[in-house]
């Protein structure tokens, strides 16, 4: 029982640190992919674009919004808006901004955009995973014991229906196995007169 809690605690605790690095690994992305969407909206950038561009396309897992100044959602990336609600999109923002802090993207002097993101598919099943797994382990261990508790008890079971049918077949031997006074011989008092 002992073993199972240090193991399910180094688990989590393993898993959590994961989640961890994963995160600042997408935050890293996510103000790489502000820069070069800074940098491609500049009407004055010069030279060769491709490897912002490029930065930008290869954005595929983690949802971000793109806001202008005034709170406009601007540019939305990686979040399916495909058959939602009108508000879908603002209310995805409103929990954006719960989850991390936005990323500035300055467009001008005067003016900066903001970009808020999320969590990536594969970082969400991540912070899950372990306690799923511990889930069905649990589940696991708990169906290994009723079966073992049920099967114990279904062997004494059948002891004390054997003991009954051995009692109940011959009731004076049990008595006689264990108490010399009910046996055939008489007590040595009542021989020698």
């Amino acid at each position: 029982m002992l073993l199972s809690l240090v193991i399910s605690i180094t688990t989590l605790y393993l898993s959590q640190l994961l989640v961890v690095k994963i995160a600042g690994e997408e935050k890293k992305k996510m103000e790489m992919w502000a820069e070069a969407e800074s940098i491609l909206s500049d009407p004055f950038s010069e030279g060769d674009l491709g490897f912002q561009l490029r930065v930008v396309q290869s954005n595929t897992t983690i949802p971000a919004i793109l806001v202008d100044e005034k709170g406009t959602i601007r540019q939305s990336v990686n979040v399916d808006t495909v058959g939602k609600a009108p508000g879908f999109l603002q209310r995805r923002l409103e929990d954006f901004k719960v989850e991390n802090e936005p990323i500035v993207v300055p467009v001008d002097e005067k003016t900066d955009y903001r970009v808020y993101y999320g969590s990536s598919t594969v970082l969400t099943q991540l912070q899950y995973y372990p306690y799923v797994v511990l889930g069905i382990v649990a589940l696991f261990m708990f169906v290994s014991y009723a079966a073992f508790s049920y099967s114990t008890r279904s062997e004494q079971n059948k002891v004390w229906v054997g003991l009954a049918k051995e009692t109940e077949e011959n009731p004076t031997k049990r008595k006689t196995d264990h108490n010399p006074y009910i046996s055939n011989q008489e007590p040595a008092s009542n021989q020698e007169k």
